[in-house]
């Protein structure tokens, strides 16, 4: 690992055949613009946080990020590591002008991923497998998210988000309590792998018309309990659904076209 103390005054860094530098490298470097690392493969926690000035990465080996990766480096506007597959933890974490996500081989990403983000439009992550917790915790932009190959999303997936339409994530297994908190867009939730929902996921949303969860066999406490509008839901009959569906006044409203699958 290589690491370069004494980093505040540096304004340029180039190290072409560097392949890992550990932790906190060039970490509050407020002068640096440019570097040049073409085989940078692994870097340590703490690594660029807070260098105002470098607002346009480029690492087109990068493979690994340890945790607080660029954090506080709030003036990024497009997020493209064409190599990179492990995230840690508050990756570029108070970034609030990026608007393109380009991830095409990142299989899992840690906790708090673009906290305090609000303004990312497009994501591209084909193949993350699984999701920490906070993910575009305060992002209000996004309308549609297309995640493949996900399998675990931890609690609070887009919480502050009441804007995103399209959901896509067949392969999901197990959703955190507090994800699409406050959506209030959607209209279908289609997840056939589905198994764990837990709690208030999608709990504010008004406009769920139809829900395809045929292997779910928990559901949290206060799930879709706003969903007025919901005429189809199904599930299995080993699916244990939360005590206040068996209420009159929940049947009568938006349990009408209840369909349990054999």
């Amino acid at each position: 690992n290589f690491f370069l103390p004494h980093a505040s005054e540096v304004r340029s860094i180039c190290f072409p055949q560097l392949e890992s530098v550990g932790d906190m490298f060039m970490a509050y470097a407020s002068k640096l613009e440019h570097v040049e690392t073409f085989n940078l493969k692994v870097i340590g926690d703490g690594a660029f946080q807070q260098c105002h000035k470098f607002t346009t990465p480029n690492f087109p080996s990068l493979v690994v990020v340890g945790d607080k990766f660029m954090k506080e480096n709030r003036e990024i506007k497009v997020i493209d590591f064409p190599s990179l597959k492990v995230i840690g933890s508050e990756f570029m974490f108070a970034n609030r002008k990026a608007k393109l996500v380009n991830l095409p081989k990142v299989e899992s990403i840690g906790d708090s991923f673009l906290y305090y983000n609000e303004n990312a439009l497009k994501m591209n992550l084909p193949n993350v497998k699984r999701i920490g917790k906070r993910f575009l915790y305060t992002n209000k932009s996004l309308r549609e998210l297309d995640l493949p190959e996900a399998e675990i999303i931890d609690s609070s997936l887009l919480y502050s988000n009441q804007r995103l339409r399209f959901f896509n994530a067949p392969k999901l297994k197990s959703l955190g309590g507090n994800s699409l908190y406050n959506n209030r867009r959607m209209t279908e939730f289609d997840m056939p792998e589905m198994e764990v929902i837990d709690d208030w996921v999608l709990h504010k949303n008004r406009r769920i018309r139809t829900m395809n969860v045929p292997k779910l066999k928990f559901s949290g406490g206060c799930f879709l309990t706003k969903a007025g509008k919901l005429k189809k839901i199904r599930v299995s009959k080993k699916t244990i659904l939360p005590s206040y569906v068996k209420a009159r006044e929940i049947e009568e409203t938006w349990l009408n076209g209840l369909e349990h699958e054999e």
